[in-house]
């Protein structure tokens, strides 16, 4: 039996919904673009964050856009505390406030010297 190229969007579209709107997604394309080797994969990385905005704004809670949009106004980048704390705050927002601690969080993205 052979899928077809439709039934495969079908599919992706659905784990795209349970995936929370494309959280994942979102912070795969960030670490993409801030470990890109080169400008084109950068800039490919970037698109790929774009296109997982738009499933967030679309199919994301009111904390989870939130907590993007003020890590995107922060700069949208991990190396000072601010960005750091509304880093955390975004992962914790999509984690729908699930017991975990945000210093937990913090070890295990950004290391014990974060």
């Amino acid at each position: 039996m052979e899928i077809s190229a439709e039934q495969v969007r079908a599919v992706e579209s659905w784990l795209w919904i349970l995936d929370r709107g494309g959280s994942t997604p979102y912070l795969v394309a960030v670490a993409d673009s801030a470990h890109a080797p080169n400008n084109e994969e950068r800039r490919a990385a970037l698109r790929n964050a774009a296109s997982t905005k738009a499933r967030i704004a679309v199919y994301g809670g009111r904390e989870v856009i939130r907590a993007l949009v003020d890590f995107e106004n922060s700069g949208a980048r991990i190396v000072d505390t601010e960005g750091k704390e509304f880093f955390l705050v975004l992962i914790s927002a999509m984690r729908n406030n699930a017991e975990v601690s945000k210093t937990d969080i913090e070890i295990l993205l950004l290391g014990s010297n974060a």
